[in-house]
Formats: structure tokens, sequence, C-alpha cells
């Protein structure tokens, strides 16, 4: 049951990125202008002002869960994804990679780290994170990708953060 369930998982994913990739980048969207008038708030003093369902407003960070709990342990899944790099899963992979908010680096990592499983994957992940990392001319602009430098980054803020503030 529980492979049946994951395998339903990754074509409801999948179906979900190759029909609704609109839905997807309005998500993406409306989550980052909702942090930013967040932090707005929270820098201006208005914490009274902050909504309280927070989590019903973390729709892409729960999808992104969702993908690596459809992977996690499966193998052969993994191995699939990996070997067709025009796949929509593989595109949603780079867009995905492309400027995280905090939230959203850990539930990406999570499921970078589900189709990072066993050699050929390990070797596939690292691949990607390299050629993210990889600059390009001064004249390409390029969009921040997630790679190692930026995972790295937010682990080191992160530690700092939690040692600030009690």
């Amino acid at each position: 049951f529980r492979i049946l369930f994951m395998e339903s998982l990754e074509t409801f994913a999948e179906s979900w990125i190759t029909n609704m990739p609109d839905t997807i980048r309005r998500l993406k969207n409306e989550e980052d202008d909702r942090r930013l008038q967040e932090i707005t708030a929270m820098q201006d003093g208005l914490t009274a002002a902050l909504p309280r369902d927070r989590e019903s407003r973390l729709h892409l960070e729960c999808f992104l869960v969702i993908i690596s709990f459809s992977f996690e342990h499966r193998l052969d899944a993994a191995e699939e994804f990996w070997a067709d790099p025009d796949s929509n899963l593989y595109g949603f992979l780079q867009w995905a990679s492309r400027r995280q908010t905090v939230p959203r680096v850990s539930a990406f990592c999570e499921m970078l780290c589900a189709i990072a499983e066993g050699p050929d994957c390990v070797d596939s992940a690292h691949k990607f994170l390299l050629n993210e990392s990889a600059t390009t001319s001064s004249r390409t602009r390029r969009i921040p990708s997630m790679n190692y430098v930026q995972m790295f980054n937010e682990l080191e803020l992160y530690a700092n953060k939690v040692h600030e503030k009690p």
C-alpha cells in the first residue's frame, strides 16, 4: 500500500507540474509577497497585523514536501527522475531552485535528499548543485539558484539566529 500510495503521489505531483504550472508560479509569487509583507510588518513593529494562520499559506513548501515523500526510499523512481533531464519534474527542480525563501530552502533540500538516494542519484544531485553553482559571464544576468554555497549560508544563518534570541 505504501509503495502504491507514494507512486500515486508522484503521479499527482508530476501531473500538477505538467498541467498547472501557472498555479504553481502563482503560489510562489503569493507566498513571496506575503513573506515580504510579514517582514515589513515585523520591521515596522506591526506584529498584531500579522495573520495567525501561517501554515495555510505555505502551499508550495507543502508541495515540495509531498514530492520528497513520494520519492523517499524509492531508488528506482529517483533514478528515473535523474535519467530524463528534459522531464517536467527535472524542469520543476531547476525552477524551484531559484530565489528560495528561508522556509522553502529546507523543503527544497528535503526534496533534493529524497531524489538523491543511491550512488548514481547522489552523483546526479551533486552535479546538479555544482552546475547551479557555476558562474556565468558578467553580461549574463543569472537568477540565483540553490547550490552548495547557498545551502551552507542558510545553515550558518540559522545556526547563528538560534543562538541570538531565546
